[in-house]
């Protein structure tokens, strides 16, 4: 069979069948050509994606790092700020109590005078040593912390 196939063939066959052949080979080469280009392409992709990916996850990193560090300076201005308040606020209150300690002690008391002098005046010792502005306030009694915070506690506690 084989025999006779070629004999059938006119030279106008043969080259066309060689045309496509070859036809069909070079379209084998070009579709390899841009398998092989696409292949290279993805490849070159993915290395910058991932090239990309690290550049971002360092940025990152950064930015939460600098995150937490205004984070941790911010919540330290925080505390400084709501200690000196309270201390402020202890302060106060300290000062208004030794002032209620020293009108008590101040005013005549005939009943309570005996028990109540001695323990008050340790106490108006210790505390009196302890904080020089305690007779800051006496001095100033036009000040208007000093006079109506006693007043208005003694009208919440009556």
């Amino acid at each position: 069979m084989k025999a006779e196939k070629k004999t059938k063939r006119t030279p106008a066959e043969k080259t066309q069948q060689k045309s496509e052949k070859a036809a069909s080979k070079a379209s084998a080469d070009l579709k390899d050509d841009r398998a092989d280009k696409k292949a290279s392409q993805k490849k070159s992709l993915r290395s910058a994606a991932k090239q990309l990916q690290k550049e971002l996850d360092g940025r990152m990193n950064e930015v939460v790092a600098r995150i937490r560090k205004e984070t941790k300076a911010k919540l330290k201005e925080v505390v400084k700020e709501a200690t000196r308040r309270l201390d402020g606020d202890t302060e106060r209150m300290f000062e208004q109590a030794l002032h209620t300690i020293i009108q008590h002690y101040d005013a005549p008391a005939p009943a309570d005078e005996a028990t109540a002098g001695a323990p008050a005046a340790p106490k108006k010792e210790s505390k009196g040593s302890k904080t020089p502005k305690a007779s800051a306030p006496r001095k100033s009694p036009a000040s208007p912390t000093a006079a109506p915070v006693p007043a208005r506690r003694a009208g919440r506690s009556s």
